[in-house]
């Protein structure tokens, strides 16, 4: 029974560390460095690149808890102060949606200093997000200083979003989950999430087809501009070679 149970996690452990041919060959053409996996909504089926990397919690560079403080709603909107910044799309007023899609800073961090610091340690506690440890800085603890998430502790978490098992209210996550949806089709609804810090960029989200919903989550090293298209070009790329979007 012992040698069955070795043998069995061994196996577990070989599935976890090899890497898929198929996502390792994007990542080679593509030639940058990063990580990749997406699995099956009973995590049966699992596609993985760079394994020890997927481990590795980075800096998230995206997160917010504006709805359940209620200092946001579905309807607000947020007003552009006519500075400047270098994300173009960023310099113009923002619907919720928007500023998600965008990964707005500006916005984030007007709803940060209204939750502010004390509240976002308890909720990072509450949601088991990571290694659940903000610095002190209310305005840019998601993008600099020590918290840190995997890609795999990514997934886990995208999967309570989907299944509702999070210690929020049911509307407060239908909200979520409606800003989250990037692309609607006959066939699937894509929801996603990125980010970008300290050289990290995260596409993270799930696909939702008539037979299974597949969860996912990218990070690359972002050497250069040009790298941060290759966050979600990678992850459609590697989503249509499995099959999931025509």
């Amino acid at each position: 029974m012992k040698i069955a149970v070795a043998v069995f996690s061994l196996l577990l452990i070989s599935c976890w560390q090899k890497d898929d041919p198929e996502i390792s060959k994007l990542f080679k053409q593509n030639a940058v460095e990063g990580a990749m996996i997406i699995v099956s909504q009973n995590g049966a089926t699992k596609f993985l690149y760079n394994t020890p990397r997927l481990k590795t919690g980075y800096i998230p560079a995206s997160t917010f808890i504006g709805l359940e403080e209620g200092v946001i709603t579905p309807s607000t909107k947020f007003k552009w102060d006519g500075v400047k910044r270098r994300i173009e799309v960023w310099n113009q007023d923002q619907t919720l949606k928007s500023a998600f899609q965008n990964s707005c800073v500006w916005c984030y961090q007007s709803i940060a200093v209204k939750v502010g610091l004390e509240k976002y340690k308890k909720h990072l506690v509450k949601l088991k997000y990571g290694n659940q440890n903000p610095t002190n800085n209310v305005k840019t603890f998601w993008l600099e200083g020590d918290l840190r998430i995997s890609a795999i502790q990514q997934i886990d978490f995208l999967k309570r979003v989907k299944t509702y098992d999070l210690p929020y209210t049911k509307k407060n996550i239908d909200i979520l989950k409606d800003i989250m949806l990037e692309k609607e089709s006959i066939n699937y609804k894509l929801r996603s999430k990125t980010g970008f810090s300290q050289n990290v960029g995260w596409y993270v989200g799930y696909l939702t087809t008539k037979r299974d919903t597949w969860f996912f989550a990218t990070n690359l090293r972002i050497e250069k501009p040009g790298d941060l298209k290759s966050r979600k070009k990678l992850t459609i790329s590697a989503l249509k070679l499995k099959g999931f979007i025509q």
